[in-house]
């Protein structure tokens, strides 16, 4: 079994510095690759400031020389092969080296891994421009929240990247490419559960910007269409008054909103109809609307209840979409209520400040 190198304390340090809470993430990488590939293998990551996480001589060369615009691998004939691992910005992060020529199959199964350990460096980047922004979550104030999804992702992470090898080698039988798919299905609803879980923890956590409402309804109406007609159920966009603008993190408001129509999606019935309805009057500093669908609900709901976390098991939808809409406009300085809707169904009704 091929060694895989481990950093070294001060190393270790630097990679926290960087937003690692620790490194096990990166050496399970690694360690993957290694197995998979049969060959030494080697994760390097650096910046401007120098590297802060891993130890190759060729690797480091290269890393050194620079990233040739649009290339993905880099290589050193007889010292190895190496995959560009990229941040946020698409800039070049470090190299994940492995020592020795690569199959077709194999560089298939090192570029995937690549592409995880790119993940992990923007959640990273992410994690620490937080603490960096005065938001008070420090190491000593994190809360338990993104403590568990931090934890939960790098479980997610290690089984993503065993399936990917398990597939780049294996995945050209039948009952391979089978058992592989319902794994990733279910590898996708962990991972959409976990982003649930993130965005219940620390909702609106992003920069903050003017955004015209009407966009982030549209964009999140766009984003749930296909999923309407797949089920056989209309949707549309309603607005009204003159054009509100918000203060707000739009991807998170996006999301959110997208969330909303989805948990309706789910909970009703071919032929129906979701609308999603926004208002402003001339003058006023907030913008109303209710998200209205009939028969969104088979049973007895207890109101009251809506929004707790997972009061929704069964449907297998939006266990945590309902509180996490609340909490993300309750951070706009907005709200999101429930009330009896047409047809026995709910309706939920929002407001948010706008200019």
């Amino acid at each position: 079994m091929p060694t895989v190198p481990t950093p070294p304390p001060l190393e270790t340090d630097a990679a926290r510095g960087h937003g690692f809470q620790d490194t096990a993430e990166l050496q399970a990488i690694e360690a993957l690759v290694a197995a998979f590939c049969g060959a030494p293998v080697a994760l390097v990551l650096g910046d401007a400031q120098g590297v802060w996480y891993g130890c190759h001589p060729a690797a480091l060369r290269e890393l050194a020389r620079g990233r040739a615009p649009g290339a993905s691998w880099t290589w050193a004939g007889a010292e190895g092969i190496g995959r560009w691992v990229l941040d946020g910005q698409g800039q070049a992060a470090g190299l994940l080296w492995v020592t020795g020529p690569l199959a077709p199959a194999a560089r298939d199964g090192v570029g995937q891994a690549a592409s995880l350990a790119a993940a992990a460096v923007v959640r990273a980047e992410a994690l620490r421009d937080r603490r960096g922004a005065g938001s008070g979550r420090g190491p000593a104030a994190a809360s338990f929240v993104p403590g568990l999804v931090h934890e939960l992702r790098n479980a997610s992470f290690g089984f993503s990247a065993t399936l990917d090898a398990f597939q780049a080698r294996f995945g050209a039988g039948e009952e391979a490419r089978s058992h592989g798919g319902a794994l990733r299905r279910s590898l996708k609803r962990l991972t959409g559960f976990i982003d649930e879980l993130g965005a219940f923890g620390e909702p609106a956590s992003g920069p903050r910007m003017d955004v015209p409402l009407d966009l982030v309804l549209g964009e999140a109406v766009a984003e749930s269409r296909l999923r309407a007609e797949g089920l056989g159920m209309a949707l549309a966009l309603e607005q009204e008054g003159p054009r509100a603008v918000v203060r707000a993190d739009r991807d998170a408001l996006c999301e959110a909103f997208a969330s909303l129509l989805k948990w309706a999606l789910g909970q009703g019935q071919g032929g129906s109809r979701v609308t999603l309805r926004a208002r402003r009057r001339e003058g006023e500093a907030r913008v109303l609307g209710e998200l209205e669908g009939p028969g969104l609900l088979d049973g007895p709901v207890d109101l009251a209840r809506v929004f707790e976390p997972f009061y929704f098991r069964a449907a297998g939808l939006g266990r945590l979409a309902l509180p996490v809409a609340r909490r993300t406009l309750e951070a706009h300085g907005g709200t999101l209520r429930a009330g009896p809707g047409p047809e026995g169904g709910v309706m939920l009704a929002f407001s948010l400040p706008c200019r």
